[in-house]
């Protein structure tokens, strides 16, 4: 960076970027850097993408399936893992020049084990093993069909008279007990055992020999492990002597390593294949991601098709592994800011006004926590943005703010509430016009009522007792409650119709219902109000219905507590559990008769007065 030299500078930031990132976090050097490697990485990517393509295109890359299948993987490794857009002719290019590929694999495979036949009889032909005729017909027959065509016309000349041979050792065994053919057939035979006997000790050996070559150049680990399986048993003593003793031992952990990392993977792959790509649990996609990276880093034990196509699986289910932690990754970064706007928008209700400013609070709280846990619990599926992280921080302070503000300004709404006497009630109406949460006009509105301080402590005292003498005594002065015991049933005035005419009652009418198959009939007893001073009279009423004939008689319908005695219900439960003056502004802001309403505030200040 001192040397001007950006782009040397972005790749080596590159190469370190996977733990420099958190320890350069607030480095400005470093976000200077950050913010362009992405795209460095990506053109690098996209530039080895192109060169991979044209080595595929080229003739020296042509016939080596090996190559092609290395920079097919390498190819998908790349384009997944930086979103590169790949032409519609590239992409079926490399599908054509795998699938090319995959069958070149197949043919050498095939050949191979054509070649190992075509080793295997030569050397049966060379060194005739020393096996049964019928067991070594069936062995030269079985070779032959493995070779399937591909044996030199020399080669298929010797083995047809070695398979003629066996076959008259056969016959010539079979005769042996027939008595007119057993001398000569026993001849015939014990001749041609004496010429095998004295050249197998030779045969043997440059068979051995030929066959633990063809086992070390063996590419296919299971083919190889059943090769060296049957030249211990058919080479028994050979096997074991020091010549060939060391090779074998060598040849079996060589195959037991690459059979061992074969079941290794294949557990690995299957583990991969099953892993739940919605879990929370960042050890298990760490542990998972790290155990793929540690046996593509031990594949080279592998060899040929083999390790190809291990490279091939290994990075595929790497390609998964890394989509699902990007998608988690996305998860938890919306989940994070989801959780941050849901804590904002609690805040930005909490207030003073709101009497659900307590429960807002608790559910920003909640909010907060959770996303603190994403946050600020970094992982390989939990990489906030920093603007998160600040934007968290920030809703924390407000939630800090917003707590205190409110637990503040409820307590001194809370000592307004619990004064026990009109000092009391006026300090801490003082406290609370200070409160810094007050609107202006709440504080306007305490500074009018304090001006009246002075003349209602006088109210309250004055005529009793000096304003000195009361304070200094020991019992504390209330205000009686709102008292309507003057006017009977005043809270209990229901409102009905009948006949669609109104009617008036002292508490609901009560009522009986008696139903029978067809009809039913409705009983109501009533007190009636009879006029404006309040006389009442209990009434009788009843209405029968028929399926079969329109109802008879008339009852009170759509009885309701009337508004009157509604207000004057809530104004007693108004004055008894909260205050007078409360009373005072519900029975004002109500719709009420007028002169209903006058009565009721008139009331209210004979309270007030005593």
């Amino acid at each position: 960076m001192a040397q001007n030299n950006e782009e040397e500078a972005i790749k080596i930031a590159s190469s370190i970027r996977e733990y420099a990132e958190d320890f350069f976090a607030n480095d400005e050097d470093w976000k200077a850097l950050s913010s362009k490697i992405d795209a460095y990485e990506r053109q690098n990517a996209s530039a080895r993408v192109a060169e991979i393509l044209g080595m595929l295109r080229s003739p020296d890359t042509a016939d080596d399936f090996r190559k092609i299948l290395a920079c097919a993987a390498e190819t998908d490794v790349l384009v997944n893992k930086f979103e590169l857009p790949l032409e519609k002719s590239d992409a079926e290019f490399l599908k054509a020049q795998t699938k090319r590929a995959l069958a070149m694999q197949d043919e050498a495979a095939a050949a191979e084990e054509k070649a190992q036949a075509s080793l295997e009889i030569a050397a049966e032909i060379e060194h005739p093993s020393d096996l049964p005729p019928s067991r070594a017909l069936s062995k030269i027959l079985s070779l032959r069909k493995k070779a399937d065509g591909s044996l030199e016309p020399k080669m298929a000349k010797k083995i047809s008279k070695r398979i003629s041979a066996l076959r008259f050792k056969i016959a010539m065994s079979r005769l042996k007990n027939a008595a007119i053919l057993a001398a000569v057939a026993g001849a015939a035979v014990w001749a041609f055992m004496e010429i095998q006997k004295r050249e197998l000790k030779s045969s043997q050996y440059r068979s051995a020999l030929n066959s633990i070559s063809a086992i070390e150049n063996m590419q296919n680990t299971e083919k190889a492990f059943a090769q060296l399986q049957k030249f211990e048993a058919e080479f028994k003593e050979l096997s074991q002597t020091p010549e060939f003793s060391d090779k074998v031992e060598s040849i079996k952990k060589r195959l037991e390593t690459k059979k061992e990392y074969l079941a290794k993977l294949g557990a690995l792959l299957a583990e991969a294949e099953k892993f739940d790509k919605t879990s929370d649990d960042a050890g298990a996609w760490e542990g998972l991601k790290t155990q793929l990276d540690e046996i593509d880093e031990i594949s080279g034990v592998l060899e040929g098709a083999e390790l190809s196509s291990a490279k091939i699986k290994i990075a595929d289910a790497k390609n998964k592994i890394k989509g699902g932690i990007d998608k988690k990754l996305g998860e938890n970064s919306a989940k994070l800011n989801a959780l941050i706007a849901e804590a904002n928008r609690e805040l930005a209700q909490a207030g003073i006004r709101n009497p659900q400013s307590l429960e807002n609070i608790e559910k920003a709280k909640a909010a907060i926590e959770a996303a603190r846990a994403i946050a600020y619990n970094r992982s390989i599926i939990s990489q906030p943005a920093q603007k998160h992280v600040e934007d968290l921080e920030e809703a924390e302070q407000e939630l800090d703010k917003k707590a205190d503000e409110i637990a503040e300004f409820n307590s001194a709404i809370a000592a307004v509430k619990e004064a026990a006497s009109a000092e009391e009630y006026f300090e801490a109406l003082e406290n609370l016009s200070e409160n810094a949460s007050l609107p202006q006009a709440d504080k306007a509105d305490i500074a009018k009522i304090l001006e009246a301080k002075d003349a209602i402590l006088f109210e309250v005292y004055g005529g009793i007792v000096d304003l000195a003498t009361a304070k200094a005594a020991p019992e504390k002065f209330k205000s009686p409650l709102l008292n309507l015991d003057e006017y009977a049933n005043i809270a209990e005035i229901y409102e009905a119709t009948k006949d669609g005419a109104k009617v008036y009652t002292i508490k609901a009418p009560e009522e009986e219902k008696r139903v029978w198959n067809g009809g039913n009939e409705i009983k109501q007893k009533a007190s009636v109000i009879q006029s404006a001073d309040g006389a009442s009279k209990d009434e009788k009423y009843s209405r029968i219905s028929m399926k079969s004939s329109p109802a008879s008689g008339s009852i009170l319908e759509g009885a309701k507590l009337s508004k009157e005695s509604a207000l004057a219900k809530n104004a007693l439960e108004t004055a008894a559990n909260k205050s007078l003056a409360q009373a005072l502004v519900l029975v004002a802001n109500s719709d009420a008769n007028p002169m209903f309403k006058l009565l009721l505030e008139k009331k209210i200040f004979d309270a007030f007065r005593k």
